[in-house]
């Protein structure tokens, strides 16, 4: 695990500690008519914590490098771009961005709605956590990363 979060036993303390010390990220939403895409533009030095998703996810690292780890915190791998993988349904993931990068996420959806998206995309546990809202409810987007 990385030095700053040593200390830091389970996924869930790590994503506490991230809601802390979060920054906002650009997000861009496209849409075709049956796709969403997520387009993530992440600076250096960031984090991202998944959601668990209800289907596999399509990933793609466009342009960066990523360090990717699982729930228990054991490295998964390092990967550059371009690097495209499949995420499996119910897995919950930590990724460090040691430069900047992009990260896109393809979903194949009818819906237009954010918050109906959420609904169809991830786990209820995931969104009950409120990871995806500031403390006065409103939508804090890069938390939700679909790593």
């Amino acid at each position: 695990m990385l030095p700053i979060l040593q200390g830091l036993e389970t996924l869930e303390q790590v994503e506490e500690f991230l809601i802390e010390v979060s920054m906002p990220i650009q997000v861009n939403h496209l849409f075709t008519e049956d796709q969403y895409v997520r387009e993530a533009i992440i600076p250096a030095n960031m984090f991202g914590i998944g959601m668990r998703h209800k289907k596999k996810t399509l990933n793609i690292l466009l342009k960066g490098s990523v360090i990717m780890y699982e729930e228990t915190g054991k490295e998964i791998g390092r990967y550059t771009a371009p690097y495209t993988f499949e995420s499996d349904a119910k897995t919950k993931k930590l990724a460090f961005f040691p430069e900047d990068s992009i990260w896109l996420n393809i979903h194949a959806t009818k819906t237009r709605d954010f918050e109906e998206l959420q609904r169809e995309l991830y786990e209820e546990e995931d969104i009950n956590k409120n990871i995806c809202q500031d403390y006065q409810g409103n939508l804090k987007e890069n938390l939700c990363q679909d790593l």
